[in-house]
C-alpha cells in the first residue's frame, strides 16, 4: 500500500481512491514518480472495441477490455502506450489487433478523440476518472457515492420541470 511523503499531492485523496478502487476488485500498486504512458493507442483502441461490441452486439466486450486495461496500468504498472503490451491486451480481451494497427497508424480515430477531448473540456472534465450525466453534468475524479446522487436528483428534478411544462 502507498503511504504518503513530504509534499506528495496525493496525500489527502489517495487513500480514499485506493479504498474505492480496492472495493471494485481493483489493486492500485503503480508507485508516485511512475512512468504515465502515453495513452493515445489505448483510447484509440477502446474507440475500436465499441464499434466492434455494437456490430457485434457485444457490450461486454467493451467492459472486458477496460477492465483488463485498468489492471494493466493499476495492478501491474504495465505502459499503455506501449504498442507489444496493448497488442497482448487487446488479443486477451478478444480484439484483433492485425485489424486495428493499421486504424491506429493512420490516425483513422484521432478526430473522434480530439471531438471527446473537446466535449470534456465544456463541462469541465479535466481528470479521470470522469463522468458525464445528460450530456451536461460531469462528476470528475474518485467521488463519493453522495457526488453521484446530488447529480441524479438535479436531472431527476429538471424531468419533473419538463414533464410539468409539457403537460
Amino acid at each position: 500500500m502507498w503511504k504518503p511523503g513530504p509534499g506528495d499531492h496525493r496525500s489527502a485523496t489517495w487513500p480514499r481512491i485506493e479504498a474505492m478502487a480496492k472495493s471494485e476488485g481493483i489493486v492500485m500498486r503503480r508507485e508516485p514518480g511512475s512512468l504515465t504512458p502515453y495513452t493515445r493507442p489505448a483510447q484509440a483502441a477502446t474507440i475500436y472495441a465499441a464499434e466492434i461490441a455494437s456490430k457485434n452486439g457485444d457490450e461486454a466486450l467493451v467492459d472486458g477490455f477496460h477492465s483488463r486495461l485498468y489492471r494493466a496500468y493499476w495492478e501491474d504498472s504495465e505502459n499503455l502506450g506501449d504498442h507489444s503490451i496493448l497488442e497482448r491486451l487487446m488479443t486477451e480481451s478478444g480484439l484483433d489487433w492485425a485489424e486495428f494497427a493499421p486504424r491506429l497508424e493512420t490516425g483513422l480515430y484521432d478526430g473522434i478523440m480530439q471531438q471527446q477531448h473537446d466535449e470534456a473540456m465544456m463541462i469541465g472534465l479535466n481528470g479521470v476518472p470522469s463522468f458525464v450525466v445528460e450530456d451536461k453534468y460531469g462528476i470528475v475524479g474518485a467521488q463519493p457515492i453522495e457526488a453521484f446522487i446530488e447529480v441524479i436528483e438535479k436531472v431527476l428534478a429538471e424531468r419533473q420541470v419538463d414533464l410539468a411544462i409539457a403537460d
